[in-house]
């Protein structure tokens, strides 16, 4: 299957599914952006020109690939970020209160151990986006094919 002029469509319908999760309130709607996301990547590859004809095959392709690469936006954002607040967290959480000696140390496996907590949970959450990003913008893609898809009209 071709994919040369596709990929404007992909990388727009990418970005709405990478980026809607860190809108505030907005990302309680978690699925609703890859669906989206994979319905606007079939609108805009249906609007180029000359518009090409569309199958149920190019929608999942969109929506799939739209997800894919909303996955890859989300994790370049959110790598970053958990870094940033894991290494903010152990850097002020010894001085919060004066401890005893045993629970000092146990202060300090907490910390030392902190990042590799945070790196699990960041890859569990963008593999768990990565699934959702998949299904819903496949959804979105085939619903994106079937509203972009016109119907010849019979004569009578």
């Amino acid at each position: 299957m071709d994919i040369e002029g596709k990929w404007k469509a992909i990388l727009i319908g990418g970005l709405i599914t990478g980026l809607g999760p860190f809108i505030p309130v907005l990302n309680l709607a978690c699925c609703l952006f890859p669906l989206v996301g994979g319905l606007v990547a079939v609108s805009i590859y249906r609007g180029s020109q000359p518009p090409p004809p569309l199958s149920n095959n190019d929608g999942v392709v969109l929506g799939a690939l739209s997800g894919v690469a909303g996955a890859i936006v989300y994790a370049l954002l959110l790598v970053p970020l958990a870094f940033f607040i894991s290494t903010t967290i152990t850097g002020f959480l010894p001085g919060l209160i004066e401890l005893p000696a045993g629970a000092r140390s146990v202060l300090d496996g907490l910390r030392w151990n902190l990042g590799n907590v945070v790196a699990l949970i960041v890859l569990l959450k963008v593999l768990g986006h990565l699934a959702l990003s998949l299904i819903f913008g496949i959804i979105g893609g085939l619903i994106g094919t079937a509203l972009c898809t016109r119907k010849a009209t019979p004569t009578v």
